[in-house]
């Protein structure tokens, strides 16, 4: 970790600390969503999928135009996939009763498919230019 970010490292460890702890009690589960959601804010700041603007030492990071089109699929496809499966919870839960996997939160279930789908955009490119 480099020292000229560190307004923004303390400032995540205060948000997410506040955040989760404050949501979820002081307890280690508490703890590590807080420690998690940190590691994911250095991710991208160290990452190279964001433009760092050092001016800005608490909001450094910068959306280019593939950023901005990464998030606009990864958040159509939460989207989707959040309302397919809401569809799927209110029209048919005897496939829900059935499959007690299927039984998710459907924001939760958003989410995750929003991040997922941001990192394979964000690592799709260099996944795709290895050269042999």
């Amino acid at each position: 970790m480099k020292t000229t970010f560190l307004p923004f490292y303390i400032s995540r460890v205060i948000i997410f600390s506040l955040f989760f702890f404050g949501s979820m009690g002081f307890n280690f589960i508490a703890a590590a969503w807080a420690l998690g959601c940190f590691g994911f804010s250095v991710l991208y700041l160290h990452s190279g999928w964001f433009i760092v603007d050092k001016n800005r030492p608490f909001t450094p990071l910068r959306r280019d135009q593939f950023a901005l089109e990464v998030q606009r699929k990864s958040v159509i496809t939460a989207v989707v996939t959040g309302l397919l499966f809401h569809f799927l919870q209110i029209n048919f839960p005897g496939i829900i009763s059935h499959y007690s996997f299927l039984d998710v939160n459907v924001i939760g279930l958003g989410v995750a498919v929003y991040f997922l789908t941001q990192f394979y955009q964000f690592l799709r490119p260099r996944l795709t230019s290895t050269s042999v």
